[in-house]
């Protein structure tokens, strides 16, 4: 089968400054006004405009207003909110690009096409993935479009969105899932230890997965040294390949469509380079995503690409249709070869290896090329701006 050619971009929202632009005193107000005078409209509505009936558009109005407001804490709404507008820009800046290869427009024009965007919540799958319809003439607007793939995760104050579009070739775009996890110790009354915190999560995980994150080998220790050092890693680094590790399954099952649908200690994940070799090359038990991640972050590169092989563990959940099995990950001892790349983020930008605060897990396969990431930044204002709100100016 021919390999299509893609283009892969992540598109990163920092929204640690809204409480020094805003205010915290007044955060609240400052959102609720700014979803007043944002206006809304459904995917096929932003095509082919058309009249709507006043209480059709009070329906969508309330139904994208309250998936901000229906979160207590500040931080989860102006985190809902960018999530929001993400997805509706992701879509705007798609369709523009697909009307322009039968309409081509001037600069002018295009500027004009861009401005006072209305909100459009994307569709959603039966487990909750959103999704880009199509927009073609004469087609089904509920059916998802395959040549331009999205997957959304915030986790504050960080805010994500991957981009898979499909360029040229015959056959369907690689499989495509993003997660992005915050390097924040999670301790509460429940779990007052990290320790706490990570054995909590422990059946998640297949014993050999568990036992990377321990640092644990499941080999004969292969020196004194080994013997001695049963548990070397520090609370923070187990911390941080536990977030790693868990952003690798959540990519995985979001590449697939399910989600948390697929158990995560249903299948079991391996990288090449950390937690496996060449026969003749075995990976080193010390070896974590983490370290690698942080040696070539702080090297000036701002994205680390693994191969990892995928197999199946345990029988697959009985809610799953024959489809999604075969989808799944397979039960061969092979397993199946996926790539995953790691893009650090940064508050204070590339290179500050120190400054990691969290990182982003892009998933692709099965058996998907190297592709590198264009990463690109945004902020909260510039997002209201472009679909016509001032409340931040």
């Amino acid at each position: 089968m021919e390999t299509p050619v893609q283009e892969v971009s992540l598109l990163v929202l920092n929204l640690e400054s809204i409480d020094e632009t805003v205010g915290a005193a007044v955060a609240e107000d400052v959102l609720k006004s700014t979803i007043d005078e944002l206006s809304c409209a459904e995917p096929s509505q932003s095509v082919e405009p058309h009249g709507r009936r006043q209480d059709e558009y009070d329906d969508l109005r309330a139904r994208v207003e309250k998936s901000v407001t229906r979160f207590i804490r500040e931080p989860d709404r102006w985190t809902s909110l960018a999530s929001l507008l993400m997805k509706s820009m992701s879509f705007h800046v798609y369709r523009q690009k697909v009307a322009s290869t039968t309409t081509p427009c001037g600069d002018d024009e295009a500027k004009e096409e861009l401005a006072k965007l209305p909100i459009v919540d994307l569709p959603r799958t039966v487990y909750k993935r959103p999704y880009i319809p199509q927009l073609d003439d004469g087609v089904d607007h509920s059916v998802e479009d395959q040549r331009m793939k999205v997957s959304v995760s915030h986790q504050y104050p960080w805010v994500c969105i991957a981009q898979q579009e499909l360029i040229e070739g015959v056959s369907l775009p690689c499989y495509f899932g993003m997660d992005v996890v915050v390097f924040t110790e999670k301790t509460n009354l429940y779990t007052p230890t990290i320790t706490d915190f990570l054995t909590s999560y422990k059946d998640s995980f297949t014993p050999w997965e568990w036992q990377r994150i321990q640092n644990r080998s499941t080999q004969p220790p292969t020196s004194w040294l080994r013997r001695t050092r049963k548990d070397p890693r520090g609370d923070n680094e187990k911390l941080r390949e536990f977030f790693l590790r868990w952003a690798i399954k959540e990519a995985y099952t979001k590449a697939l469509g399910l989600g948390l649908g697929l158990d995560f200690d249903s299948f079991e994940t391996k990288l090449r380079g950390i937690d496996e070799g060449p026969p003749e090359i075995p990976a080193e038990e010390d070896d974590t995503i983490w370290r690698s991640i942080s040696k070539l972050s702080g090297s000036g590169c701002n994205q680390v690409s693994f191969t990892g092989t995928i197999r199946r563990v345990k029988p697959p959940s009985a809610s799953l249709s024959a489809s999604q099995i075969e989808t799944g990950p397979k039960d061969t001892d092979a397993g199946e070869s996926w790539q995953f790349i790691f893009v650090p983020l940064n508050p204070l930008g590339e290179g500050t290896r120190c400054q990691i605060t969290a990182c982003s897990c892009i998933c692709r396969g099965p058996a998907a090329e190297t592709t590198p990431v264009e990463v690109q930044t945004t902020s909260l204002k510039k997002l209201i701006n472009r679909h016509g709100g001032e409340s931040l100016n």
